[in-house]
């Protein structure tokens, strides 16, 4: 069977698919390969579902991780209703020590793995006023440095923005934060291009939004 590589283009949509391979049998039947490179699979394209990554830390805001997450799991519940469950949300829950994660406010919520394991659509970062302490802390900068890195877009909520900056991933890009926060943020990275009156704001694959409640009309946005 004589096989000849063909390269075809799908506009974008798939961009994991590299090549085919076309050939005839002995009876002149066209058979198609689909030949897939590896590097541009990540693991959770292969089911469809957006992987979202909220990344725990002690101190954060527990609405901040709930408004979020409770407009992603609506939505997913809504498109399977309509038979477009593919195209929904896995959410998952990491931490440096996976486990409960005190709030600012006692509860507890539990985080299942360790961040940075697998590639993701979002990783979102919440805030409150242990935010800036945990800006500080190097073992959670490089646990955001190193998500965003497997991430297709970062997201922060309220003051969560202080560790992305810490992270590195704010210089030069228009961001928001709680109000209250928007002084020291500028202070501490005057690099970044401080939009305080924004309910949140989109540059690129970076959005963040202002205190709490504003999370969730930044996850409705995306």
């Amino acid at each position: 069977m004589r096989q000849t590589p063909e390269r075809i283009s799908f506009g974008g949509l798939l961009p994991f698919l590299e090549q085919r391979l076309c050939a005839r049998d002995a009876f002149g039947a066209k058979c198609v390969f689909f030949v897939v490179a590896a590097k541009f699979f990540p693991p959770y394209l292969g089911y469809m579902k957006k992987l979202m990554e909220f990344y725990f830390y002690p101190g954060m805001v527990a609405l901040d991780v709930a408004g979020p997450l409770d407009v992603f799991q609506a939505a997913d519940e809504l498109l399977a209703r309509n038979g477009r469950g593919r195209d929904g949300y896995e959410l998952r829950f990491a931490a440096n020590d996976p486990g409960p994660v005190p709030t600012s406010s006692g509860l507890r919520l539990h985080a299942d793995v360790s961040p940075g394991v697998r590639e993701v659509d979002t990783l979102l970062v919440p805030g409150g006023l242990a935010a800036e302490a945990a800006s500080g802390e190097a073992a959670d900068v490089s646990a955001v440095r190193g998500g965003a890195l497997r991430a297709r877009r970062v997201v922060s909520v309220c003051s969560g923005a202080f560790l992305l900056a810490a992270a590195g991933l704010l210089k030069g890009r228009r961001v928001t934060t709680h109000w209250a926060a928007a002084d020291r943020l500028a202070e501490l990275y005057p690099e970044v291009r401080l939009e305080p009156d924004a309910i949140y704001v989109q540059d690129g694959d970076i959005a963040t939004s202002a205190g709490v409640t504003a999370g969730i009309d930044l996850a409705l946005a995306m």
